[in-house]
C-alpha cells in the first residue's frame, strides 16, 4: 500500500526518470570529468606558442570537465573546458545538459569563495562554491588570447539582486613586473557578473535561452566573448581562471573556454620593396632591403642565401644585402629576445632580378588620314626578354611580339590604348600608352553674332565639327584671343570686330568651310547716366522738386522713373509726391542698345502748416477780410476759443473749417484785441499743441 513517503519518492524517481529520457533524446553536449587538472590545461585548453607548469585546481571535482557540443546545440563553441558553480558532468540530472526546463540547474557544494573575485565584484556580497583553474605558463610571443562563454541559470529572474555570480580570467607575471590584472571584460570594460550582462544591460551581449533555443538547461548565457593581454615573450606568468556563486551555493553558472584558445603567435619574417605579383618575386634591383613583423624580437640573425660567399649574414633588424646575379635565393631569420628560450626561425625563397623600365616612343596624336605609324621600347631592358603589343581590336596588325611594331594602322578615328608586357626570367611589366587618331575636322563660326556694349560679357559658341580634345582658338579685332570651344569675353573698346576660328593642336586635319568673318558685330560705346536734384529731403507741401540731367549725347534718351510707378522722358522735369515716404529715383540713358542707368534716394516728409491772421475787419462793407479763421495744414481735432479782454470766451469750435464772423450771441462785438486759444493733434509727429495769440478786430 502507498504511504505519504512511497508517493513522494515515486514523484521523484518519475522526474528522475524524465530528466533521463530528456537527456537522451537531446544528448548533444557531452562533458567528461576523468582528465586530471594538468590534462585539462595541457590537452584542451593549450594551443599553440605556450609552455605550462604548476597546474592546480580548486573545488569540487564535480565542477570541472572536457565538454564536447555539437553544431545543434547551438552553444556557439563545439569542445573547450567547462568550470562550474555546481555541476559540470552531463551524465546527472542536474548537469547542464539540455533541454532547458523549469526545473533549476542548482548543486551545492558549500565550497568557498574566492578573494579575487570578491575583489572585482566590489561588494561585500559572500562568494560560495568558486570552481579555480591555475596554471604558470612561458608564451613565445607578445600576446595571448583566449575565447569563452558565460552562462547561468540565474537568468532572468535574479539578474541585479545579490546572487550577483561572478567570473575572471587573473593574469600576473612572475619573473617579470605584471600586477594581477582581471582580462576577461565585457568590450566596454565591466568584468562577466550577472548583473553587468542580461537582457537590460549590455544586452548586446547577451543571449537568451527561454526559448529553448541553445540546448542547454542554463537560462542564459553571453555570446562569444574573446579575452587578450600583452606578455613578454620567454617570461613566466600566472593565469588564474575563476567562477564562483553570488550570495548563496544555489542556481548554478558555468564557464565554457574553448579548446587550444590560449595560445601566442610566432614572428614573421617579410621583405620589402615587393612590386611583383608575390611578395617573393623583387624586380626592383639587385640590393634587396629586408624587414620583419612581430614583436619583441631583440636579437636577429639573418643568411641571405648567396652561395658565392660567406659573408651573407647580417645581425640588425632590417638590413640591406646586394646579390651578385639574377636568381633565386632561400633566405633564413633566427629571432631571439632576452630569454634564449624564446626564438623563431623562418625561411623564405626570393627571386631577385634587376628592374624592368621599358618605355613606349612613338606618335600619340596624328590625323586619320596619315595613319601608319612604328612604336620602339627602350629603357632598362634585362637579356633575354619577350615582347607582347596590343593596340587593340581596332588596329591591323592588333598584336605582334617583335621589339620594334611596324606598319601599325588604326581603322577610326578614336582614342586607342597600346599595350606592351615586357617579361624577363621571373619578372614582367605592363606599360600603356593612349594614342588619338585623328578624324578630319570641320571648322565653323556662328551663324549670326551679337552685338554688345562696353563693358558687356558676350559668349561665342562654335557650330565646328571637331574632336573633344581639339583646342580652338579666337581671334577677334584689338588682338584679342580666346580659347576654346566655346569662348566669354568682356569687351572695353567699342567698334566693328573681325573674327577668326583655327585649331592650335592639329592644324593639318581640318577642312575649313567657315571660319573668318569681316565686320562680324559692333561694341557700341556706354552712354552715361548722371543727374541732380534740388532737395532730397523735401516737405509734402513744398512741391514740386526739380530734376537736372548733368551729362547730355546727341542721340540720348533719357527716361526718369519716380519710385511710385511714374516715369518722364526729358533733360530737366518737375514732378510733384502726393504722398509722404521714400522714393528711389533713377535715371536711364539710352543710346543704341546701351543702357545706364543711376539712381538717387529722396525723402518726402510731412510738417504742419498753421497760418494765423493777426486783423479782420467783419464788418466794414467791402467784404474782405470778413472773418477770422486760421489756416492748419496736417493737423486733426482742431479746438479754436476766442476770449473778450475780460477773458469771457465768446466763441468755441472744434471744426477746422470754422471762422469766427466778430460776433457773440449775434451782436457785433467792439473794436479791439481778442485773445485767441488753438489746440490741435500734429499728425507728423503723432503728438497735441496748444498756441495762444491776438487777433484785432477793427470797425
Amino acid at each position: 500500500m502507498l504511504n505519504h513517503k512511497n508517493i513522494i519518492n515515486l514523484i521523484i524517481y518519475l522526474s528522475i526518470l524524465k530528466l533521463i529520457t530528456l537527456q537522451l533524446c537531446y544528448a548533444q553536449l557531452v562533458t567528461n570529468n576523468t582528465l586530471t587538472p594538468t590534462q585539462l590545461v595541457e590537452q584542451v585548453l593549450v594551443g599553440s606558442g605556450v609552455k605550462i607548469s604548476n597546474v592546480t585546481f580548486t573545488g569540487n571535482p564535480n565542477q570541472r570537465a572536457r565538454f564536447f557540443a555539437t553544431p545543434n546545440v547551438n552553444l556557439g563553441l563545439t569542445e573547450g573546458i567547462l568550470l562550474s558553480t555546481g555541476e559540470a558532468r552531463t551524465s546527472v540530472p542536474m548537469g547542464p545538459q539540455g533541454p532547458n526546463t523549469p526545473q533549476l540547474v542548482s548543486t551545492a557544494y558549500n565550497g568557498a569563495g574566492d578573494n579575487a573575485l570578491q575583489s572585482i565584484l566590489g561588494s561585500t556580497i559572500t562568494l560560495a562554491d568558486a570552481a579555480v583553474l591555475e596554471f604558470d605558463f612561458i608564451p613565445r610571443s607578445d600576446t595571448i588570447s583566449f575565447r569563452y562563454i558565460f552562462a547561468s541559470d540565474e537568468y532572468p529572474d535574479y539578474i541585479n539582486t545579490s546572487y550577483n555570480d561572478v567570473f575572471a580570467l587573473i593574469l600576473n607575471g612572475v619573473n617579470t613586473p605584471l600586477a594581477p590584472v582581471n582580462i576577461a571584460k565585457l568590450p566596454n570594460g565591466l568584468p562577466v557578473t550577472i548583473n553587468n550582462v542580461n537582457h537590460l544591460t549590455n544586452s548586446q551581449y547577451y543571449r537568451s535561452n527561454a526559448s529553448n533555443n541553445i540546448n542547454l538547461k542554463y537560462n542564459g548565457l553571453t555570446v562569444l566573448l574573446k579575452a587578450t593581454h600583452t606578455v613578454v615573450c620567454g617570461f613566466k606568468y600566472h593565469l588564474k581562471i575563476a567562477i564562483a556563486d553570488g550570495a548563496d551555493a544555489t542556481i548554478d553558472s558555468g564557464i565554457f573556454l574553448e579548446a587550444k584558445s590560449l595560445q601566442a603567435s610566432n614572428i614573421k619574417i617579410q621583405p620589402v620593396g615587393v612590386i611583383a605579383p608575390i611578395d617573393s618575386i623583387l624586380c626592383q634591383g639587385l640590393s634587396t632591403k629586408f624587414s620583419i613583423t612581430g614583436n619583441n624580437g631583440t636579437n636577429f640573425k639573418w643568411n641571405f642565401g648567396d652561395a658565392s660567399t660567406l659573408s651573407d649574414t647580417s645581425r640588425v633588424a632590417q638590413p640591406s644585402y646586394t646579390y651578385p646575379s639574377s636568381g633565386v635565393y632561400s633566405v633564413n631569420l633566427i629571432v631571439f629576445n632576452a630569454n634564449p628560450a624564446c626564438n623563431d626561425t623562418i625561411k623564405k625563397a626570393i627571386k631577385v632580378s634587376l628592374p624592368l623600365n621599358p618605355n613606349i616612343v612613338g606618335q600619340t596624336a596624328f590625323c586619320f588620314s596619315n595613319n601608319i605609324n612604328t612604336y620602339i621600347v627602350n629603357g632598362h631592358l634585362n637579356s633575354p626578354t619577350t615582347f607582347t603589343w596590343n593596340f587593340g581590336a581596332n588596329a591591323l596588325p592588333a598584336i605582334t611580339t617583335n621589339s620594334i611594331a611596324q606598319n601599325i594602322k588604326f581603322n577610326i578615328p578614336a582614342i586607342h590604348t597600346i599595350s606592351l608586357t615586357v617579361q624577363e626570367m621571373f619578372c614582367k611589366v605592363t606599360v600603356t600608352k593612349t594614342v588619338n587618331v585623328i578624324r578630319t575636322q570641320t571648322l565653323n563660326l556662328p551663324s549670326t553674332f551679337s552685338n554688345a556694349c562696353v563693358g558687356n560679357f558676350l559668349t561665342f559658341i562654335s557650330q565646328s565639327d571637331v574632336n573633344t580634345a581639339t583646342q580652338l582658338l579666337w581671334n577677334f579685332s584689338n588682338n584679342i584671343r580666346l580659347l576654346g570651344e566655346n569662348a566669354t569675353h568682356q569687351f572695353t573698346i567699342p567698334g566693328v570686330y573681325n573674327a577668326s576660328l583655327s585649331i592650335l593642336n592639329f592644324p593639318n586635319c581640318t577642312d575649313s568651310l567657315n571660319n573668318k568673318c569681316q565686320n562680324c558685330f559692333t561694341i557700341f560705346p556706354m552712354p552715361i547716366s548722371s543727374f541732380s536734384v534740388d532737395q532730397t529731403e523735401v516737405n509734402l507741401f513744398d512741391m514740386p522738386i526739380t530734376f537736372a540731367n548733368n551729362t547730355y549725347t546727341l542721340g540720348e534718351i533719357i527716361e526718369y522713373s519716380f519710385g511710385n510707378g511714374d516715369t518722364k522722358i526729358g533733360d530737366n522735369p518737375f514732378y510733384e509726391y502726393k504722398k509722404i515716404g521714400d522714393y528711389l529715383v533713377s535715371c536711364t540713358v539710352t543710346k543704341d542698345i546701351c543702357k545706364h542707368t543711376t539712381t538717387k534716394k529722396i525723402r518726402v516728409i510731412s510738417e504742419y502748416k498753421m497760418w494765423i491772421p493777426t486783423a479782420f475787419t467783419p464788418f466794414d462793407k467791402d467784404q474782405l477780410n470778413q472773418t477770422f479763421k486760421p489756416i492748419l495744414l496736417n493737423v486733426s481735432d482742431v479746438q479754436l476759443e476766442i476770449y473778450n479782454r475780460n477773458g469771457y470766451l465768446i466763441f468755441k469750435s472744434n471744426n477746422e473749417f470754422d471762422s469766427w464772423d466778430g460776433k457773440y450771441n449775434d451782436i457785433n462785438q467792439p473794436a479791439g484785441v481778442y485773445i485767441w486759444t488753438l489746440t490741435f493733434k500734429n499728425l507728423a509727429s503723432k503728438k497735441y499743441e496748444s498756441h495762444q495769440g491776438q487777433v484785432y478786430l477793427i470797425n
